[in-house]
């Protein structure tokens, strides 16, 4: 995950309903936020997902577009939003879910909450 979530404080129900979300991403977002943020603020616990590495290098990504840098929460969840109703239509608008700069946020409550097709790469 390149999502910066140091300050975040709360997450709760950030996934719930993300019914999409991949054993694979679990197993990344496990890793990353619990070393991220504060002890005991992270509430899920996929720690017996795996995600094993993918057998050939990857191909280089696509220079991404100027990220969506997110001061407020409620900017946030409008744009999360956006990218769960139409994911390519946010892309143009906020840039790559993976290079949002989330990392003014405190709260990330119910972020993606009702997303059952969410399985973003943060």
């Amino acid at each position: 995950s390149s999502w910066h979530v140091e300050k975040v404080l709360y997450f709760q129900a950030m996934f719930q309903g993300a019914d999409g979300l991949t054993d694979c991403n679990k197993a990344k977002m496990q890793s990353s936020f619990t070393s991220l943020t504060l002890s005991g603020t992270w509430p899920y616990d996929w720690s017996a997902f795996e995600c094993s590495p993918p057998p050939f290098p990857p191909l280089r990504p696509p220079s991404p577009s100027p990220p969506g840098i997110f001061t407020n929460n409620a900017a946030l969840k409008a744009a999360a939003d956006a990218y769960c109703a139409d994911a390519s239509g946010a892309e143009a608008t906020y840039g790559p879910i993976a290079h949002w700069d989330v990392s003014r946020i405190t709260s990330m409550d119910y972020l993606f909450y009702g997303c059952s097709s969410f399985n973003g790469d943060l």
